[in-house]
Order: C-alpha cells, then structure tokens, then sequence
C-alpha cells in the first residue's frame, strides 16, 4: 500500500502548534513559575485570563476563521455532510440551557477575542451554545422580567501573550475551536482516529494529544494505527461509520497490510454500491469481502520428514524447522552451515530436471 499522503493544514498553523508561549508575568521569589502547557489550544484554555467581564452579545460576531475550520473536518464523506451540524442545538436542547441560565445565572464564561475589523467588537472562540441562550432570553423576556432584555454574556477576552505573532495568535485560537467542536460532537471511533492524526500531523506530541482528547496513550496509538493502514481517501468513501467499533477499523487496517484486500480493490467495491447505503453498512461490505478472501486461502500444511524435521507450507513459501533430538543432536548447526550449497546444489537440479521434461 502506497504511504498515505497527510494534509497539511497550513506552515502557520504548525508553526502555531509548535510555538511555546512564555509567560512573562513577574514571580515573587521562592514562588514556583507557573506550568506551561506545550500546546497553543490547551493553552488558551488552561492559562489564567483576564477578568471576567459582561459583554452585550450584540458586540460578538461569529469567528473570522470559522471556514478555516473546514480544514477539521473529520470525514468528508457525503453521509456526514447531511448530518445536522447546527452547534447550538448539541449536548442537550437550547431550551434546558435557557432554563439553567435563568434559575443558576450563567455559571461559565465564554471565550472572545478582540476583533480584527471593528474596534470595540468582539469575536467568539468558545461558547457558542451560552451566546445562543442568552439572546434568546434578550428575545424572549420573561412577563415582568425587564432585565432579561439587557441579559449580558459573560467572558473572558483572550489577547496575544508578548512576543506572539498575530499569525500564531490566530492558529493557536482555531486549533481551540477546533477542540471545542470535536469535543461536543459524538465522534465516531474512525473520526477520533482521523482528528487526531491531524492533529499529529502538525506536530502535536501524541502524549499531549492524548491529554487534548481525554484518552489513554495505548487507545491513542491505536486510533493512529488505523489512520497509517486506512488511507484517508478510503475512509473518506466508507464515511464516519458511528454504530462500529474499533475493532471493525483495526479488522480492515490488517486486512489491508497484509494486502488480503487493497485500497484499490477496497475502493473498486465502495464505489459499485449505492450512494445511499450507510457508512456502518459499506464497512460492513468490506468487511464481508476480506473474510470471503480469507476462507478462500489456501491453509498451511504442516509435513513430518520422519522425525528429523517438519515442513511447513504455506501461502508465504516453505520453512523447515529441524526437529532437536538425540538422533539430530548437531544436525541444525551443519545445516545451517551448509545450507547455502545445498540450496544451490538443490536449484540447479530443479532446473536440469525442469528443462528434461520440457
């Protein structure tokens, strides 16, 4: 199988991912400096902000690099393009969390940036579903409730830490929008799989990766072994496949090793069927193929050469393993002095008897 080409999801952003802020707030003696997180995304997230401040939400736009985050998308197969990706309604119905805002108060700040194109304005990195509920409050005020019409969002504003180019601020955030939507949606096992090794593939350590995705190294490396055997173009035609497990992925992965079925002919099958059929259903396909193929192998046959050695033949060749006994006592160790001649002795008579029957 030919080396799977990795998307490159731009210099800037690796550059982005590979940069390590320094905080430079003054330190007391004796006091300890403060951890450092080696990725720009949980940076954002963990590092202490400003303030929190109350924001009307009619100052926060939606992010100036929201179609950046097509570079995140995890399939691109035409079953997850039809998939209802409307944020505001996920993790629960926008109506719950109006309630919880009104009885509880917003417990959660939101995350925003200073924007680029207007002075004063803001734009949201993360927090969309806590926006969205305290506009519909502002629209829809509670009977008596005047307050609720001049609602505030809380937040916190992320800057540039010093030093910082714009360009490393602005990748930095879209790599935390990026987390923050592959956290809230359900993914599936082969959408893990494909998130984070874009995510590797910019440079991240798996280990930080691992924390960024609250899973265990071991089930990190497994994921990463299904996206170096599957290639991206193979998974984009079976799609997110979100009723299968991993073991199905890692099933087809080996399969495709091992060459029993390859992308090719993976690829030939996905092709020949239904566009409607679902993903878990084309997996399924493939599936059925490798072990269609697989029953259809020839087994291996094990031979006694009396009780000197057995011969082992197979689909991969033949192999001889010399029995240890104390007729054969030494016996290995001649021939694997003498195997070479032998096997030379052995090949020119296979010819002169190949070609007198000829």
């Amino acid at each position: 199988m030919a080396p799977r080409k990795k998307r490159d999801p731009g210099a800037s952003l690796m550059n982005a991912l590979q940069s390590q802020s320094t905080d430079v707030a003054t330190t007391k003696p004796n006091e300890p400096p403060k951890r450092q997180s080696t990725a720009p995304g949980i940076q954002l997230i963990e590092k202490t902000y400003n303030a929190v401040r109350e924001i009307d939400p009619e100052l926060i736009d939606d992010s100036a690099h929201a179609d950046r985050l097509e570079l995140f998308t995890i399939v691109k197969s035409s079953e997850a393009a039809s998939v209802d990706t409307d944020v505001d309604d996920q993790d629960g119905s926008l109506e719950q969390l109006v309630d919880s805002i009104l009885s509880h108060g917003q417990k959660v700040p939101i995350l925003v940036r200073n924007s680029k194109k207007e002075q004063g304005r803001y734009e949201i990195i993360f927090g969309r579903r806590r926006l969205a509920a305290i506009r519909h409050i502002r629209a829809n005020p509670r009977p008596g409730k005047d307050d609720d019409r001049n609602m505030k969002v809380r937040a916190n504003i992320e800057v540039k830490a010093d030093g910082q180019s714009e360009a490393d601020f602005d990748n930095a955030v879209l790599v935390t929008q990026a987390l923050e939507n592959a956290a809230r949606k359900n993914l599936s096992v082969y959408e893990k799989a494909r998130f984070a090794d874009l995510i590797f593939s910019t440079g991240v350590e798996k280990k930080e990766i691992a924390r960024m995705m609250n899973m265990s190294p071991t089930n990190l490396s497994n994921l990463l072994s299904i996206t170096r055997q599957v290639p991206d173009s193979l998974g984009d035609l079976i799609g997110a496949a979100s009723g299968s497990g991993r073991p199905k992925w890692e099933a087809l992965g080996s399969a495709l090793e091992s060459k029993v079925i390859t992308a090719k002919g993976a690829t030939k099958i996905l092709m020949g069927m239904d566009p409607t059929v679902s993903s878990d259903d084309r997996l399924k396909a493939l599936l059925d193929e490798i072990k269609r193929k697989s029953e259809k192998k020839p087994k291996n046959e094990v031979r006694e050469l009396g009780n000197i050695a057995k011969v082992l033949r197979g689909p991969s060749g033949l192999k001889l393993t010399v029995n240890e006994t104390k007729e054969t006592a030494g016996f290995a160790d001649w021939l694997d002095t003498n195997i070479e001649n032998i096997l030379e002795d052995s090949l020119e008579r296979f010819h002169q008897e190949s070609h007198g029957k000829e």
